[in-house]
């Protein structure tokens, strides 16, 4: 009858017992230091059937459904039938005892012919002269080897299998009955569990070069001494080169220009410990191709203790995105171009058209002095107005050409703050009258009276920001306050202080819509191409203030009934208000801070 493994507690000869231990080390150090599963398998059923002085031990593996296999190693005595090789699909040997095996339990039949045994499993035996006979699965742990090959199937979850069945050792005693004692049973279990770990490496092995060879990347591997040890299929297509021509020998030897390149210099960093990046290379693997580039990257491979074996290189192709970069390099190399000659051609006409323009207003100017009648100083009046006109006009071209060529210089000087808005009013006053539009500031106590910074870019920005408001404004006050923040002197203190000026110019004006506000800071853009058919300009005043703000080291943005647009702080809270709210930043030192501005001041009448 088929009996399970007994308890290794029940009483043994003590001199046969010690004789088999004493030979177990030497047999367990062979098997171990076989190098692959083939070597293993052999080497294990070899020593086996010495040790248990038995006539035959072979290994099974079972096929893909587990109903058959195939004896895959095998030691035989000359006297009985070899079955390496062969084939055994026999349902009856595995369905009755599948359950078992995989829990890891062991059948052994001491007497084939008079055990209570199924009859088909003693027809089997006996057509192989057994008489009696030891089976010990072998599995291995299937989990992490179904992770990984689902993972390469593209499938996410998988039901937990621990334990896998992968075949057997069987041992066959053929000349006559025989019993199996639990130390013959427990060391062929040992025996079992190394083949089984055994298994799982060669799984481990061949599923991870798959993942390797699965990859569209070259990837190689060496050892200490530089030679290749992996080289996937990505590689063999990249380099031509086949990895029988290359395994095992050193990689100067097979590509000497590595040297030549210094591209060996990364292999010894990989064996130093570092990872390295070798970008835009070229390796000459194709002489006739000099138009790939390749990016390679460096790794020490390491062994289970962490000690440095050898190196990693994963070999990228960017050739088609090194070319699209040059490409686009020289793409905006040309449109740099054009644009400095685009700015350098509108400077240079602003300039010629300026003089005579100044000419024209001056002589119509004098002609205005003189007796006219009527009609006539109608006429030259009209004269004066488009010359304005046309002359504010160059004036932004101007402007916003030196911006664009990088010619538009800041000059720093100190002066006071609440002079200058006074001043920008000033400039505007007519504007705001002939429309009933009053004109306010308000500056924060905490704001500095006197500052250092460029005088004549900052009233240029406070014009043209409150013309806007004017022109949009069709009556109302429009207000401009300023706030301060102190800039942090962090680790070195700046000297003189820094601080951060904020703007706001208010105006109850028509205000913008939320889809125009995008377009605003752009040049040659306004909000609605009707408005310069209704109010005039060239788009260009708001492209021109954004560019001074950034020159003096800020940001400007607009809000509209809730709505943003520019460059607003991340802390910024709409208003929600009626009109529009323009709002620029600048930063600024401090020349005194004892000149404390007044909390409101109203433009005079």
């Amino acid at each position: 009858m088929s009996q399970v493994i007994p308890s290794l507690s029940k009483s043994l000869n003590s001199s046969m017992g010690q004789s088999f231990l004493d030979q177990i080390p030497n047999i367990a150090l062979r098997i171990y230091r076989s190098i692959n599963l083939d070597d293993t398998l052999q080497t294990t059923v070899d020593e086996v059937r010495q040790l248990l002085k038995t006539d035959r031990v072979l290994i099974y593996q079972l096929d893909i459904n587990a109903t058959g296999g195939e004896v895959v190693a095998e030691s035989v005595g000359q006297a009985w039938q070899p079955l390496q090789g062969v084939k055994i699909d026999d349902p009856c040997f595995i369905t009755s005892c599948a359950q078992r095996y995989t829990q890891g339990k062991v059948n052994q039949i001491t007497d084939v012919i008079h055990n209570d045994i199924s009859p088909c499993y003693r027809e089997m035996l006996m057509g192989f002269q057994v008489k009696a006979n030891l089976v010990v699965p072998i599995l291995y742990d299937g989990q992490a080897l179904r992770s990984l090959d689902l993972y390469l199937q593209g499938i996410d979850t998988q039901p937990a299998k621990p334990n896998r069945l992968w075949g057997f050792m069987i041992i066959h005693h053929c000349a006559e009955a025989r019993d199996w004692n639990p130390l013959e049973i427990a060391f062929i279990q040992q025996m079992t569990a190394h083949i089984g770990l055994t298994v799982q490496k060669t799984k481990l092995r061949k599923l991870s070069e798959r993942l390797i060879d699965s990859s569209t990347d070259g990837i190689i591997a060496f050892d200490r001494e530089l030679q290749f040890i992996t080289w996937n299929s990505a590689m063999e297509k990249i380099s031509g080169v086949t990895r029988d021509t290359v395994l095992g020998r050193m990689a100067l030897e097979v590509f000497p220009y590595l040297w030549q390149i210094q591209e060996d210099r990364f292999f010894l960093q990989a064996l130093q410990g570092k990872n390295v990046i070798s970008s835009n290379r070229r390796f000459p693997f194709h002489p006739s191709d000099n138009q790939q580039f390749f990016e390679a990257y460096y790794s020490p491979l390491r062994d289970e203790s962490e000690a440095i074996i050898g190196g990693v290189c994963i070999l990228r192709d960017i050739t088609k995105q090194e070319l699209a970069q040059q490409q686009l390099a020289q793409a905006k190399r040309h449109a740099e171009a054009a644009n400095q000659a685009k700015s350098d051609f509108l400077a240079t006409m602003s300039h010629e058209i300026r003089t005579p323009m100044n000419a024209v207003m001056g002589m119509a100017g004098l002609l205005l002095e003189t007796q006219l009648n009527g009609e006539q100083k109608s006429y030259v009046e009209t004269i004066l107005q488009g010359s304005d006109s046309l002359l504010a006009l160059i004036n932004d071209i101007l402007d916003f050409s030196k911006v664009e060529a990088g010619k538009l210089n800041l000059e720093n000087a100190p002066f006071n703050l609440r002079n200058c808005i006074q001043e920008a009013h000033s400039l505007i006053h007519l504007n705001a009258a002939e429309k009933a539009v009053n004109l306010s500031y308000q500056i924060d106590p905490q704001v500095p009276a006197e500052i250092i910074s460029d005088i004549t870019r900052l009233r240029q920005i406070l014009v043209n920001l409150l013309n806007n408001a004017i022109k949009f404004t069709p009556q109302g006050e429009i207000q401009v306050r300023v706030s301060s923040h102190a800039i942090p002197a962090g680790a070195i203190a700046l000297e003189p202080p820094q601080h951060r000026l904020e703007f706001a110019i208010r105006d109850p004006g028509i205000g913008i819509a939320a889809d125009k506000l995008p377009l605003l800071f752009q040049a040659f853009s306004q909000a609605d191409s009707s408005i310069t058919r209704q109010y005039g300009g060239t788009g260009l005043g708001l492209a021109i203030c954004k560019q001074i703000c950034e020159l003096m080291e800020g940001q400007i943005w607009v809000e509209s009934h809730g709505n943003v647009g520019g460059e607003a702080p991340p802390d910024f809270i709409p208003q929600q208000t009626d009109g529009a709210t323009f709002y620029f930043t600048i930063q600024t030192a401090i020349v005194a801070v004892d000149d404390i501005a007044p909390a409101a001041s109203p433009m005079p009448e």
